[in-house]
């Protein structure tokens, strides 16, 4: 009582300031709203789930509170209390233990008749009996069978009617017991003593209050819903289910260290069995053992009515024996949690309850199975994702469909054998995915995300391996784009905000709606081919390109699932579920968030993504950030952003604001969180609940920007281990564990956090230990409470039998196994519910289900019909394509021949020009007048337009002459004025000049014109000769194929010849491929068990088959047999050197006396 008394107290004080400051929260949330009449959509649902929240823990400090007084009623009525008064109250405190007992008892009786729940020993009675319905009819049968379980129902009724009135009148006895025993509290010879003003008495009364108060308040809590309280990850102590498991558990060690003796040669021997024998023995006695071992004694209670009289000599008698037993503590009452959750599941489906995880807060949610079909409708007509099969069961076909296509990538040596065995599938190892949907219930409405498992279906083999060779790749290409957890949003942030933040910076963060169903299929494919052409990947752990795209296009087109009990197949986007879907959708964001990248680093911002949440702060206007956005949302039609903008955002589980310039960040809990984790009473290994505290502060730290909120974040840390049993000893040590690990000053001052906080954010992770597994064996059993010491026995039993054997160098790895938690035993249910419905449905006549059958056979032969019709029209038409494919080939064949023809038609057509140009320039350098007509113009402007055509180099010539001849052309031939002497002679100064300069620029001319003669014809060779390879491959390419037949004498045979460069074949490799059966047969001293006839037939008929059909390799040792052989090869060693092996090869088809060499030998 001590104890829970200092333990309330901190307690009430952090739920009281708790709740404080949430309201004063919630009031100046709604006063700062721009909208004081409206409140935002799920408030109300807020503020009741805040009101459930505070409800339950205020009624935790109310039992708490009536604990403390009764503890200072107690103490106060010691004080006061004489002997008798004191005995009294000994005797009382064991009848008030019992009446507790019984009370509780009464309820869950009461709740049995309420729940149709009745315990065992009446729920074993049955009144049932077979009925010969080869005699009675089966409409009889059936009402006698009818009869029978109402008299059961009724039996079961009267049954649970007379135990509650049973455990009433017991309940009713104790308490007149106690009545009575209250009655007589009086003084011995105090005649005129008067009860009322005896202080004793009226402590002793006020005491007997509260505690009869906590009885019934104790009594009255529903345990469905302590239970639910306790969270799906609650797992209770169940040392039977432990006990069942042990033998299973054993014979997996012992093959396991089997396993290791014959890795070194060594025969295990009896150690190993002496071993699993004695560790069989102290795994027995712990699951044995009783978790609770505090002494306790039981005493016989006396069934008689206790008058005052009687009880005071029983108090003389037995004084000793009543303080022995005042100082012992009792043994708790286990909780029967199979019992409870058999009440929750009735429930749950008399009021068509759903029970379901959280989203994001990983709660129970509890709702309406209607509205979550109609929710489920909704959003499949919403994404149009979702398409409804008419046809059975898809399992079977698409097994078959998946083993026949690694098959076939396996024979055409796409993939390897153990690649091939690694990804193929066991029929009764798969099971269709089935879909499910999470709550969110941080979101207005409450939507539903959905979940298709599938960690058994046909393709999640396929999907692991893509993800785990494609996602590094990812993680390699998005490094500076990505982020993974708020500790590197921070880091990113703090290196950005140095340089960058300013007052007006604003904060943006934006979800892609629907990302998994909304992007298509085939663009989802293409994006994974963009990453491995943007890495250059050519190869990927012998994979091709191909192969990995074709991999990846055959599990996202086989999506099939199951919901309610109809079958559905996903023909948009990715099955969320599915570890290749995260990768098919991180690609596809990545290419299409480049630009949007590109910009925002351009304006020095900083951008940041995981999977569909972006972060971006930006020195922007509002008005401009939105208009950026609305631009971006035009990119892709299937990828919508839904922005929120201001100087505050939240972005995964981080909250960060710009307060002037300063950057604030915190811990971010959504409005649906929930003060849930890990209960402490739940039975998980102790390392697993001292890392919650221990990693949850080190979050506040490097989230909390400032002392004050990493001071407030560690209270209500402590506040909610503190609401999930945790003991505040316990939450104290793993606090300070943070700060000793880290080498951090404690305790933590304002001035010295910004200094550990950045100690600890930038400190180095520890690198993963490689473990060793050749030396490493991986042991597991089942955990209970009373597996606390079995690690040392473990250890220490093994170092008994294993220090000095073979296998001294492995070392052992102790593991443990949970038991199933509540939502999956609940789960569990549904098949064995859905068998009994089945079972129901299915009791019916035999004439009814012969007509069912008859009508299925009807059925059948109908869609036979129509496959056949299918497959006649799927034979015409692949004809048809056969046919355009000939047909397109032979158009793009002319298409090729035309584009060659004017190619050279554009050449011819250039290499004219330039000798038009050619001889334009030399008439005009030697004053040739040529005749053009009236339409052609002068032979300027000719020149003018051939020198646009011509190279730049002879422009300025061409220039200076034309301006020369246009000066002497111009006037006519009458008006003309010869020429002065000195003009004269500054003509041929000029002329003299020209020649000089026209000389270099006339060689390089001849030069250009063979250059250009010289390619002319090497483009022509080019083309014939790419005409004459082209002839060549065609003939060959069409030919290979008869003679590869031929060859192998076998018209199933493919052979083709493929071009690695499509558009120029011969400047690459080809490629010869061919596929045939050619079967080959090894075998190994076959003859060992057979006489002399018998070789002779099978030598005989091996040697006929092998002729034609196939070939075959005998390893023999018998002359008869291999006498008959078409040739010998023999494997001996040299004389004197046992090390090498030497080969020997004899043709037996030139002896011709080898068939009497074989019949004397026969």
């Amino acid at each position: 009582m001590k104890n829970g008394l200092t333990a309330t107290r901190p307690l009430q004080i952090q739920l009281n300031t708790y709740w404080t400051q949430t309201t004063a929260g919630t009031m100046n949330t709604i006063m700062t709203s721009n909208a004081p009449l409206t409140t935002a959509p799920g408030t109300n649902t807020n503020r009741i789930r805040d009101a459930h929240v505070k409800n339950m823990s205020e009624n935790k400090i109310r039992l708490a509170q009536i604990e403390i007084d009764e503890y200072k009623a107690l103490e106060d009525f010691k004080e006061i209390a004489n002997p008798n008064q004191w005995n009294i109250h000994l005797m009382l405190k064991s009848k008030m233990k019992q009446w507790s007992t019984k009370n509780k008892n009464y309820i869950t009786a009461a709740k049995c008749i309420e729940y149709d729940l009745p315990p065992k020993f009446i729920s074993s009675a049955s009144f049932t009996f077979k009925i010969d319905e080869s005699i009675v009819s089966r409409e009889e049968a059936q009402i006698l069978y009818d009869q029978m379980r109402q008299l059961t129902k009724d039996y079961r009724m009267q049954a649970m009617s007379l135990y509650l009135r049973a455990t009433t009148r017991e309940k009713e006895i104790l308490k007149n017991e106690i009545d009575n025993i209250i009655k007589g509290f009086i003084q011995e010879n105090a005649e005129d003593f008067n009860i009322e003003l005896d202080s004793g008495y009226i402590a002793f009364k006020y005491y007997n209050e509260l505690r009869e108060k906590r009885l019934n308040l104790e009594a009255q809590k529903a345990e469905e819903n302590e239970l639910l309280k306790l969270g799906p990850r609650f797992i209770y102590n169940d040392p039977k289910t432990a006990s069942r498991r042990r033998i299973t558990e054993l014979a997996t060690l012992k093959r396991k260290i089997e396993a290791r003796f014959f890795e070194q040669k060594v025969s295990p021997g009896k150690i190993v069995e002496k071993f699993i024998a004695e560790l069989n023995i102290i795994l027995k006695n712990l699951h044995a053992t009783s978790t609770n071992k505090l002494n306790h004694k039981t005493k016989q209670q006396n069934n008689q009515t206790m008058t005052y009289d009687n009880l005071l000599e029983s108090i003389q008698l037995n004084q000793n024996k009543i303080e022995k037993c005042a100082n012992t503590v009792g043994k708790k009452n286990k909780k029967n949690y199979n019992r409870i959750i058999k009440r929750l599941k009735y429930k749950l489906r008399s009021t068509s309850t759903v029970i379901q995880k959280t989203d994001k807060s990983k709660v129970f949610h509890l709702g309406k199975l209607q509205d979550y079909h109609k929710k489920s409708e909704e959003y499949m007509k919403k994404t149009e994702a979702y398409k409804c099969l008419d046809q059975n069961d898809p399992l079977p076909s698409l097994i078959e469909r998946t083993n026949k296509y690694l098959l076939n990538l396996r024979l055409k040596n796409l993939i390897t054998q153990k690649q091939y065995e690694k990804l193929g599938i066991k029929p009764n190892e798969v099971e269709l995915a089935h879909l499910y949907y999470l709550p969110k219930a941080h979101k207005p409405d409450t939507p539903l995300r959905p979940i298709i498992s599938g960690l058994k279906h046909p393709t999640i083999k396929i999907s692991k391996f893509l993800d785990e060779i494609l996602r590094p790749l990812f993680d390699q290409m998005a490094a500076n784009t990505t982020v993974t957890c708020g500790t590197e949003v921070i880091k990113q942030l703090h290196d950005w905000s140095k340089q960058n933040l300013r007052e007006e910076t604003i904060l943006c963060s934006m979800d892609v709606i629907d990302l998994y169903t909304m992007i298509p299929q085939t663009e989802g494919i293409l994006a994974i081919r963009k990453m491995l052409n943007y890495l250059n990947i050519k190869q990927i752990k012998g994979l091709t390109i191909e192969t990995i795209i074709r991999l990846c296009r055959f599990v996202v087109h086989n999506n099939y699932f199951s919901y309610n009990e109809k079958f559905y197949y996903q023909v948009r986007g990715g099955a969320m579920g599915s570890p290749l879907t995260l990768t098919i959708a991180n690609c596809y964001m990545f290419f299409f968030e480049r630009s949007i990248v590109k910009q925002v680093n351009n304006s020095n911002g900083l951008y940041l993504r995981y999977i569909d949440d972006i972060f971006i702060t930006i020195n922007w206007p509002i008005q401009h950030l939105l208009k950026q956005i609305n631009r971006w949302n035009q990119f892709d039609i299937n990828i919508k952003l839904k922005e929120q903008i201001g100087q505050s955002t939240n972005f995964l589980d981080l909250y960060i604001e710009n307060k002037k310039d300063r950057l604030f960040t915190k811990v971010y809990r959504k409005p649906s969180y929930k003060p849930y984790y890990l209960p402490f009473t739940s039975v998980h290994p102790n390392h697993m609940k001292m890392n919650i505290p221990y990693t949850m502060l080190i979050r506040a730290i490097k989230y909390c920007s400032t002392f004050e909120t990493y001071v407030d974040e560690r209270e209500k840390l402590r506040m909610a281990f503190l609401l999930n049993k945790y003991p505040n000893e316990f939450i104290d040590k793993q606090f300070d564990r943070v700060f000793q690990k880290h080498n951090l000053i404690q305790p933590v001052a304002a001035n010295d956090y910004k200094i550990i906080r950045e100690k600890l954010m930038y400190s180095q992770k520890n690198e993963n230990i490689q473990i060793d597994y050749r030396r490493t064996l991986f042991v597991h059993f089942t955990y209970c409470l009373n597996m606390k010491t079995f690690p040392t026995k473990f250890h220490a039993l093994w170092n008994k039998y294993f220090t000095e054997s073979p296998i001294n160098e492995i070392k052992p790895v102790l593991g443990t196994r949970n038991h199933k938690n509540e939502r999956l035993e609940f789960e569990n249910q549904i098949t064995k519910i859905q068998t009994m419905v089945e079972f129901e449905r299915s009791r019916d006549t035999v004439g009814h289900v012969e007509q069912i059958i008859e009508d299925l056979q009807n059925e059948i032969s109908e869609i036979k019909d129509r496959l056949l019709d299918q497959k006649k029209k799927i034979e015409f038409q692949e004809r048809e394509i056969a046919d355009c494919r000939k047909c397109v080939a032979q158009l793009n064949k002319d298409y090729n021949e035309q584009r060659k023809h004017l190619q050279l038609i554009e050449s011819d057509i250039e290499k004219l020009r330039m000798d038009q140009h050619n001889y334009f320039r030399t008439a005009k350098l030697n004053e040739i007048l040529l005749p053009f007509p009236s339409n052609s113009g002068s032979m300027t402007a000719i020149l003018l337009t051939e020198i646009t055509l011509s190279d730049d180099t002879n422009i300025p010539i061409q220039s200076t002459t034309t301006t020369t001849t246009t000066d002497s052309s111009t006037a006519s031939n009458d008006d003309r004025n010869y020429p002065s002497q000195l003009e004269t002679k500054q003509i041929y100064d000029i002329e003299d000049k020209f020649e000089l300069n026209y000389k270099p620029i006339d060689a390089c001319s001849r030069e250009v014109k063979t250059t250009f003669e010289l390619i002319t014809n090497a483009e022509f060779e080019h083309t014939q000769h790419y005409d004459r390879f082209n002839t060549f491959y065609e003939h060959v390419s069409t030919c290979i194929d008869d003679i590869y037949k031929s060859l192998t004498n076998f018209q199933d045979a493919v052979a083709c010849l493929t071009a690695e460069n499509a558009e120029e074949s011969y400047c690459d490799g080809i490629t010869y491929n061919c596929t045939a059966p050619a079967p080959l047969f090894l075998l190994d001293e076959v003859d060992v068990a057979l006489d002399n006839t018998n070789i002779g037939k099978v030598a005989d008929f091996i040697r006929e088959q092998s002729a034609s059909k196939f070939q075959c390799i005998v390893i023999s040792l018998k002359e008869q047999f291999y006498s008959r052989a078409g040739a010998l090869i023999a494997i001996f060693p040299k004389p004197g050197d046992c090390i090498t092996s030497y080969c020997f090869t004899l043709d037996l088809n030139q002896f011709d006396e080898r068939e009497n060499i074989a019949n004397r030998c026969g």
